[in-house]
């Protein structure tokens, strides 16, 4: 047994050594420590800072400490090639200055913080067992970042921290999983989400808000199709109504029947510009294809107006009159409802084709209908399209 063999030996009893970083001179300019702000005491278990970390700091405890840092969080460095790290990467070669309004953020624990005051200020100057558990990406990314690209400007670069110190060693083994499990907790948010704010669907939204349509049920009573342009506005809208009877007049107005997304909008014009190849690779892939369109028209400064809003509907009344003509499953369905979507996108498409996109779209939005005759003219192509895919 040497002394190797006995290193080895601790080491497999499963104890790490506690990092323990001092914020001198080495890693912060002024050796003063880190500027933060302490949250007044909410409960006597924990102590909560917040503070601003300059991008060099992480980027120096990574290259010390590497996945000793990490060891808290849920995930190990996942590499640049990534969607989001490869736009961590970008923002850092890029556009440095703009990290900190990009960026979440880190969230870590400590068993224990050492501050000093100065001028009023509160500063950090030592932790114990510091442990990121939410923005081991980002604290990598920094890292790899400088190491792969040595122009790359980390002093323009700062992230917020929010650090917790468990006063309970005890009650610390429970607590940090926590921590780490609801600070990597959140809806997913998709490209259709991050979209909402787009110039391009603002302008439809106006549109919808202010075209009323013919009321079949009542001529008197016009209503509106509701473009929905953030996920849950029209359940939104209705709650903010306070009697009942008010609620029941927005939603005569504004039929649940007649609401649209962003998804929604995508589909019907790529399947008007002959497209259900795309249409057919699901919503998001179709969404992501279609906002690359819009993309080029909001720099044209080509947005939508009366006439394609009164075209875009009409491609609705259009899809949704041939979605019924298939049927549903174990009701009344023509065929196998496993190929239903892309058989309706596909007559769609193939019919606009067939007439050379010659058919009256205004008359459609007009009546708020479609025409028996052409009805059963598109019945007839929906089972040639489905044997025809079979």
């Amino acid at each position: 047994w040497d002394i190797n063999r006995f290193f080895k030996l601790n080491q497999s009893l499963g104890f790490r050594e506690p990092i323990e970083i001092e914020f001198n001179d080495n890693l912060v300019p002024n050796g003063t420590g880190l500027q933060c702000l302490k949250v007044p005491s909410i409960d006597d278990s924990y102590e909560c800072y917040l503070a601003i970390v300059p991008g060099t700091v992480l980027a120096a405890l990574y290259k010390e400490y590497s996945s000793e840092l990490l060891e808290s969080n849920v995930r190990a460095f996942l590499g640049q090639a990534g969607k989001f790290n490869k736009g961590i990467r970008d923002t850092i070669r890029s556009k440095p200055h703009m990290f900190l309004p990009y960026n979440n953020g880190i969230t870590a624990t400590a068993e224990n913080v050492e501050t000093v005051t100065q001028n009023n200020q509160l500063f950090i100057k030592k932790l114990t067992d510091f442990q990121i558990v939410n923005g081991g990406q980002t604290t990598a990314s920094l890292f790899h970042t400088q190491k792969k690209y040595p122009d790359a400007d980390l002093s323009k670069i700062f992230v917020q921290m929010k650090l917790t110190v468990i006063k309970d060693v005890n009650q610390k083994n429970d607590e940090v999983p926590n921590i780490a499990k609801f600070a990597n907790s959140q809806n997913k948010v998709s490209e259709l989400d991050l979209s909402s704010n787009n110039k391009y669907f603002i302008v439809l939204e106006s549109l919808s808000r202010t075209k009323p349509v013919l009321n079949l049920e009542n001529r008197n009573q016009p209503i509106y199709w509701y473009f929905e342009r953030t996920n849950g506005q029209y359940r939104e809208a209705l709650n903010k109504i306070t009697t009942p009877a008010k609620q029941r007049a927005f939603k005569e107005q504004n039929p649940t029947s007649l609401k649209f997304v962003k998804s929604d909008v995508s589909k019907y014009i790529n399947l008007w510009e002959l497209e259900p190849h795309i249409v057919s690779q699901g919503a998001q892939k179709n969404f992501i294809h279609y906002t690359k369109k819009i993309t080029e028209l909001i720099k044209s400064n080509k947005l939508p107006g009366e006439n394609f809003y009164k075209k875009l509907i009409a491609n609705a009344l259009l899809f949704k009159a041939v979605d019924k003509l298939f049927g549903r499953k174990n009701i009344d369905a023509i065929g196998d409802t496993n190929l239903k979507s892309f058989t309706v996108s596909y007559t769609i498409s193939y019919f606009h084709f067939l007439t050379n996109n010659r058919l009256d779209l205004w008359k459609i939005y007009s009546d708020q209908q479609i025409q028996s005759r052409l009805l059963n003219e598109l019945k007839k192509l929906l089972v040639f399209v489905l044997q025809h895919l079979r």
